[in-house]
């Protein structure tokens, strides 16, 4: 009777519409998306198994261990191994990780300030103990340390952008957006797209990137 393949497709999108949420949490990189189709709920996201199905057969259909993921976490990196990884209904990333920009022998100062891409993504741990084998298996599961490699285009721009910001257009910024009367959130999401607040790092990919490369430099 405990067997995942009694629930219907209608199910799982039902099921993924009322979990509500909205970036992979093991990746903080790709959108989970909701949507109707002909009056149908849909969704884009795969419905993992936190505690793989095939081994832990009494957890199949328990609610408190599906998690809304994309497909490239579930269906590329994690599957059924039996690395240790962080429960992303208990805990995330937010105080015990960070990233930053990494300089290489390539690296000159323009790297700083978004002048090239000369530089790494560095993702540093900052937790002792037994949370630490959790972050470091889910840190090495998604290979998180090489995909964020990829958005180095990205972090060159939010360091440009916070370059310009601090240096020759900040009164001009500081007066236009008072006049405009903008909250400190809604300057934020006008100069990076990004609310750089620790409560909002799920609500948009890249999120916890974006914070970590504004707020630590």
């Amino acid at each position: 009777m405990i067997d995942y393949s009694n629930i219907s497709s209608e199910l799982r999108h039902e099921l993924l519409h009322l979990i509500g949420v909205e970036v992979c949490p093991y990746c903080n990189r790709q959108y989970i998306t909701n949507y109707i189709d002909r009056r149908a709920k849909k969704a884009t996201a795969d419905l993992d198994h936190f505690y793989p199905n095939s081994v832990f057969k009494l957890f199949s259909l328990s609610l408190h261990n599906f998690v809304p993921s994309c497909q490239i976490c579930n269906s590329r990196f994690k599957l059924a191994k039996g690395t240790e990884i962080l429960y992303p209904y208990e805990y995330g990333f937010d105080q015990d990780t960070y990233f930053d920009v990494a300089l290489t022998s390539s690296s000159n100062s323009d790297s700083l300030i978004g002048g090239n891409t000369y530089f790494n993504i560095k993702l540093h741990q900052t937790h002792t103990g037994h949370r630490a084998d959790h972050l470091e298996g889910s840190i090495r599961l998604f290979q998180l340390q090489e995909v964020y490699q990829s958005h180095k285009e990205y972090v060159r721009e939010l360091l440009h952008k916070q370059y310009v910001y601090k240096d020759a257009y900040n009164k001009d910024l500081t007066a236009l957006f008072d006049n405009m009367q903008l909250s400190e959130q809604e300057i934020q999401l006008f100069l990076y797209g990004h609310v750089l607040h620790e409560d909002k790092l799920s609500d948009r990919p890249l999120s916890k990137l974006a914070y970590d490369i504004i707020t630590r430099r």
